[in-house]
């Protein structure tokens, strides 16, 4: 059954690929006010989408399982899908898409707290948003260097998905978006295509990073717990 449902994800992934490829060209236009509009874009470019939304999707749905909270994770890695590519080609993460992945995952995530009768994991979910997003901001207020602001703002919408999971989702998510980026980036520099000064897009590994750890946090926390 996950694994059905997992590939219904990946499809569904697919079948926003057009007009998630168009968000790619309309949502970083400042100037374009109704960029929900959809627009016409390359096969290419949406191949591109097909493959990250599909991915993202599949992940979501593989650590969800039959639950109220996989159409919100589902939804929430469709969104991402286009901001993968916005943020590496103009290297920032826009509030329009941002803010839809947040407002996914408060309105969402508390329909599904509704369902379960479980409160407790959305406190959780808000809880982890407002710590995350609170120490990143001072972070990056001391050493403006060290982040950008648009990757603090996605660290929001992450740590509340995260958090209706638990605490160690949190931890391990957020940490293992620093270990692609800082892996991808020392490559990088090794093969001599970037330098210690190129400044590489970080939220696509920030939001991989975070479903990846949502796909397997099963076998996260029952490896800790035997750990323990």
């Amino acid at each position: 059954m996950n694994a059905l449902l997992t590939a219904f994800a990946a499809v569904l992934g697919v079948l926003s690929a057009p007009y998630a490829a168009g968000l790619t060209v309309t949502v970083p236009d400042r100037e374009l006010k109704r960029w929900w509009t959809p627009t016409r874009t390359s096969y290419r470019r949406q191949l591109t989408l097909a493959l990250l939304a599909a991915t993202l999707a599949g992940l979501a749905a593989r650590g969800a399982g039959v639950k109220a909270v996989t159409v919100v994770l589902v939804c929430a890695a469709i969104v991402a899908a286009p901001l993968v590519v916005i943020d590496a080609e103009h290297r920032r993460l826009p509030n329009r898409l941002v803010f839809t992945m947040l407002t996914v995952a408060v309105v969402g995530l508390a329909v599904c707290a509704a369902i379960e009768g479980d409160w407790h994991r959305y406190l959780r979910s808000m809880e982890a948003a407002a710590l995350v997003f609170s120490l990143f901001f001072l972070l990056v207020f001391a050493l403006p260097s060290a982040f950008g602001y648009g990757d603090v703002k996605l660290l929001a919408p992450l740590s509340a998905l995260l958090g209706w999971f638990g605490w160690l989702e949190v931890y391990y998510g957020i940490l293992a978006g620093f270990i692609l980026g800082s892996v991808v980036g020392i490559a990088l520099v090794v093969a001599r295509k970037a330098g210690r000064k190129t400044q590489i897009a970080f939220g696509p590994y920030l939001l991989f990073g975070a479903f990846l750890v949502i796909a397997f946090h099963t076998e996260l926390t029952r490896g800790w717990a035997n750990y323990q």
